[in-house]
């Protein structure tokens, strides 16, 4: 993760989460990705405006 990520998720400045998924066999990447430290924290610090998450 970058500084840049880590200061925007620290401050609370993520409103939304989305992919560049193109192709079904990166759909359990995506999904394995949602319980990792990183996904966490942005639930944690920011308000999400995704539904579907």
């Amino acid at each position: 993760m970058t500084k840049a990520v880590k200061y925007l998720i620290d401050q609370g400045l993520v409103d939304f989460v989305g992919s560049d998924t193109h192709r079904p066999k990166y759909i359990e990447s995506l999904k394995q990705s949602i319980g990792t430290k990183i996904f966490r924290n942005i639930e944690e610090k920011n308000i999400i405006k995704n539904a579907y998450l």
